[in-house]
């Protein structure tokens, strides 16, 4: 290949990749307006709150009084973050239906995402073909496809935001005091977004601190950590003040500590920052876990069949990452290690936030293109081959599960707002509207 040729096949394959984000991009929320999506039950709690709040001042919603199921109470929803359904909510206001202003949202959410990641990987200081490489993949995964068919709220709306205020951390990361102000202001963004971008927004800030190459203690350091430092304690005040003081979370304990389990969330935490990218956990769950046919009774023993792999891969990227994109692992390993610990206490406590690996998406793809660029610049060809054999089973499994979901979702009852709905028949619809006189 003559040095003219290479620039221009590079051109060919960046134009490759960004069409097939883009395109599968686009039959997913064209699919979607036609069928007309489902929501999670979180993402419904969110809406009753919109709907029965109107009048109300912000976030306020009406409720049955449970003391006397006769009466109604005013009160102020926590366990969701506003952003998944204000966004959809006002498009509704705007004209839309409910299932295309989720459409939308889902749509653009991706979008910007896709863009994102792309360019953040690139401010890494990983090369163009890596990064659309890993854009083009994240976009045949199973979690890019799910929200086109059923709304995950405030998943969504991580997605599309995380890579721009990692992107804003990674520039400001010599944490000049003035960079206080732009810290708080995307942070709330993330909390809007949904309530863990509190926990993302503080571990990416410090990881922010601990990349940079030099001495541990230095008083460069020190220096950027005062600031970040005061970053993470305005926001976690004006949290507890505006929000998490008014109700209860999914943080709360409702079962006893388990601290016996530690080494199984450790296993968690590790093997879903690994294979949460590609959906590999809910690949497995979906193989051992399937009310059908459960071979386990919970995910803790996937993560342990997957935490070999999961180390095996990380010491591969730190092997033929630590010279050229040394400061790129400190940050994700900070990272990883920020959101995994608040992860593991949280769960060891009892609280019951579950163990998917959707907690540790964010994490995952910002390691994902490290995994990527490692294994394209592996000499031999058995790790390339074993890669590629992943990810075309990711890959096949995100496709034909968006297309399994589609017709599924054709199968079920469309409600007067445009939406699918997952537990009601039609026959219970047609009931609740001939009762309802609002």
């Amino acid at each position: 290949m003559t040095n003219a040729s290479a620039p221009a096949g590079q051109d060919r394959w960046l134009r490759l990749a960004g069409a097939i984000a883009l395109g599968v991009t686009l039959l997913y929320a064209i699919v979607s307006v036609v069928v007309r999506p489902a929501m999670y039950s979180d993402s419904a709690w969110g809406f009753v709150g919109w709907y029965s709040g109107k009048g109300l001042p912000f976030n306020y919603a009406m409720a049955v009084d449970q003391a006397d199921i006769s009466k109604d109470v005013v009160v102020f929803p926590t366990w969701w973050s506003p952003g998944q359904y204000i966004l959809p909510g006002l498009l509704e206001m705007a004209g839309l239906d409910l299932g295309q202003a989720i459409t939308v949202v889902v749509l653009l959410c991706s979008l910007l995402g896709l863009v994102g990641w792309f360019f953040l990987y690139q401010d890494f200081g990983f090369p163009a073909a890596s990064s659309a490489l890993a854009v083009a993949i994240i976009a045949l995964t199973r979690h890019f496809a799910l929200p086109f068919g059923i709304y995950n709220g405030g998943e969504v709306l991580l997605f599309g935001i995380a890579p721009w205020f990692i992107l804003l951390v990674w520039r400001l990361r010599q944490f000049e005091w003035w960079a206080v102000l732009p810290l708080l202001a995307g942070s709330a963004v993330m909390v809007f977004a949904k309530l863990s971008g509190l926990v993302l927004s503080a571990a990416m800030i410090g990881a922010a601190v601990m990349a940079p190459i030099g001495p541990w203690l230095s008083k460069d350091r020190l220096g950027r950590a005062v600031v970040a430092a005061t970053a993470v304690a305005v926001m976690g005040a004006l949290f507890y003040v505006v929000w998490f003081s008014r109700g209860s979370t999914p943080t709360e304990v409702h079962a006893e500590a388990a601290w016996w389990s530690i080494g199984s969330y450790v296993a968690y935490v590790t093997s879903a920052s690994w294979g949460a990218a590609l959906s590999l956990g809910d690949l497995a769950a979906w193989f051992l876990l399937h009310p059908s046919r459960p071979v386990f009774q919970s995910a803790l023993p996937i993560y342990w069949l997957f935490l070999p792999l999961a180390l095996a891969t990380f010491a591969l990227v730190g092997w033929r990452l630590w010279r050229s994109h040394a400061e790129y692992l400190r940050f994700v390993a900070f990272l990883g290690l920020g959101v995994g610990v608040v992860l593991v206490m949280i769960s060891a406590r009892g609280a019951g936030i579950g163990t998917e690996e959707r907690h540790l998406r964010i994490v995952s793809l910002v390691l994902f293109v490290g995994i990527i660029h490692s294994v394209l610049d592996m000499p031999g060809r058995w790790v390339r081959a074993l890669f590629a054999g992943v990810v075309v089973v990711a890959c096949f499994y995100g496709v034909t599960s968006a297309a399994m979901r589609a017709v599924a979702n054709s199968e079920r009852p469309l409600g007067s707002r445009g939406f699918r709905h997952l537990a009601a028949d039609q026959a219970l619809i047609d009931y609740i509207r001939s009762i309802d006189t609002l």
